[in-house]
């Protein structure tokens, strides 16, 4: 987050993402979040490890998503599966 803010603050003559420093956060600082606030989350999850797996095989298929690439039939089988773990754990 730290590294957008400064490139921001380089090149002053862009419009700053935002005002917050949620509006900094990646899909890829999600896990790390999640597990800086542990005490907030562990009764939702079965360990540390489950969360950094589930969003790290999601930022692979949201990566290729948002570069315009093409999802292979199988990782979107993955996506769903994914989901569907993600709400039957915390639903």
């Amino acid at each position: 987050m730290q590294s957008l803010k400064e490139a921001e603050e380089h090149h002053r003559y862009h419009t700053a993402r935002s005002s917050e420093s949620i509006g900094y956060t990646t899909f890829g600082h999600l896990a790390q979040i999640v597990i800086a606030r542990w005490q907030d989350f562990e009764d939702l999850f079965p360990d540390q490890a489950w969360i950094v797996s589930r969003f790290k095989d999601m930022e692979m298929s949201r990566n290729i998503i948002m570069h315009t690439g093409i999802l292979a039939p199988i990782e979107i089988d993955r996506v769903e599966s994914i989901a569907r773990d993600w709400v039957r754990q915390v639903g």
